[in-house]
């Protein structure tokens, strides 16, 4: 039997690759540690009550707006008062002997996983009022009760530090929530398709491979991702580039314009393929929590065009790099793709620099040092 102590590894389902690539962290900066997986959603699936539960609680704290605008009850049912309380019990029933236990350690910001007594860390790559910065954003229109409003900033304070994939989040702590400064660090997120990969696994490109005018968008939800916008300043190039060609991935919107290809859903390991197929990426997201595609562009060696909010300006050197716009300057956003396609010895300069500046910076490698380094700090 194992004496060893135990690190908590607490998640709410898949959270994209970034549980995984966490879990993998853990394991190979805390080798003294046995880590146990806790899936907040797992536990609550076993007890059948509560899911009938969180669904009354849901319509409680959600019933009009579910009933008048058709909110979702099986997202909701997971932002109410009655689900953080629901998880403080599990957490503590769960795992009572404390001596046992050296840390808490949890992905997301939708609950509060803190044992009483036991050093807790939360990584996270977004906070609601982080949302107030986007575009058009109105706090009511958000979507969360205010009991659970009230509560998030709880999670927080309840952590012996924060750690955030880009400086808005870490700004939106500090700012909105009145989190000490020193309880909040950055360390970034690693781009899941080329973890582990060295500098010599991404050979530079050839001058000729950015002589192709094809703009390159990959997301999945259309509208949040800006593709409507893309498509008029698209539009707008083809007048002086009438060879220019625009890829879209990840999604097929009822686009139905000249030199537009829409790829739809492809496997993660397809989508390579077409960054190199691309001179420029382009993704003028209105809000995205962080933006990890941004990185995958840079890896590609690809100038990369997005708006100036959210974690852009963390991985984005304007005029050096690509270039952020303002959002809703659809002239703007077409005046700066007509200037790099046109010009691929300036799309190869940028794509280079984009990705020596970003490759050694965002890998779950560089981040597990960064958050060792910390947890240590705090617990030794």
């Amino acid at each position: 039997m194992s004496h060893k102590k135990k690190i908590i590894f607490v998640k709410f389902g898949k959270f994209s690759h970034t549980n995984d690539a966490v879990l993998n962290l853990l394991n190979k900066n805390f080798p003294q540690y046995d880590i146990i997986v806790f899936d907040v959603v797992d536990a609550i699936k076993d007890l059948n009550f509560t899911f009938l539960q969180l669904n009354i609680h849901g319509i409680l704290e959600y019933g009009f707006d579910i009933f008048l605008t058709r909110k979702d009850l099986k997202v909701y049912r997971w932002r109410t008062a009655f689900f953080c309380k629901t998880v403080k019990k599990l957490m503590q029933n769960n795992f009572p002997n404390q001596n046992e236990i050296a840390f808490t350690f949890q992905t997301q910001s939708l609950f509060d996983a803190s044992i009483s007594g036991i050093p807790h860390f939360l990584y996270t790559d977004h906070t609601l009022l982080a949302n107030l910065e986007y575009p058009d954003m109105d706090i009511k229109e958000l979507g969360f009760s205010k009991k659970w409003r009230a509560l998030e900033k709880t999670f927080y304070l309840n952590s012996n530090c924060v750690f955030t994939m880009s400086n808005n989040v870490s700004r939106s702590l500090t700012e909105y929530y009145s989190v000490p400064i020193d309880k909040v660090k950055c360390v970034g997120v690693g781009a899941n398709a080329y973890e582990g990969m060295s500098e010599a696994d991404f050979p530079e490109r050839d001058i000729e491979t950015y002589n192709v005018q094809t703009i390159l968008f990959v997301g999945v939800l259309w509208e949040l991702k800006g593709g409507p916008e893309l498509v008029s300043a698209f539009k707008i190039v083809r007048k002086q580039f009438p060879d220019a060609k625009l890829l879209i991935v990840g999604t097929s919107p009822d686009v139905d314009e000249t030199n537009i290809e829409i790829i739809g859903r492809i496997p993660l390991d397809q989508v390579g393929s077409y960054f190199q197929k691309s001179s420029i990426f382009c993704m003028p997201s209105k809000g995205d929590a962080f933006g990890i595609v941004f990185l995958e562009a840079y890896f590609n060696r690809l100038p990369v065009i997005a708006l100036q909010i959210g974690a852009a300006p963390d991985v984005i050197q304007h005029g050096s790099t690509g270039f952020m716009v303002q959002p809703g300057d659809i002239q703007e956003l077409a005046n700066t793709l007509i200037d790099l396609i046109g010009d691929p010895h300036r799309c190869k300069q940028f794509g280079d620099k984009g990705f020596s500046e970003n490759h050694p910076r965002y890998t779950w490698k560089n981040v597990g040092t960064l958050i060792r380094a910390r947890i240590e700090m705090e617990i030794m």
